[in-house]
């Protein structure tokens, strides 16, 4: 979405953009985490 669109949708009324951009990391998965998703994929598929 563009700055002007962004700011002129009502559901976005009093929201002002960060001056400067926000920098997320990128969703990695490691050890545990990875282990926890695969056991809820193949959980889920059981069903």
């Amino acid at each position: 979405m563009d700055k002007e669109t962004y700011l002129a949708d009502p559901r976005f009324k009093g929201i002002e953009p960060f001056k400067n951009k926000v920098w997320l990391s990128s969703p990695t998965m490691h050890g545990d985490e990875q282990r926890w998703v695969d056991e809820a994929i193949l959980l889920t598929n059981q069903l």
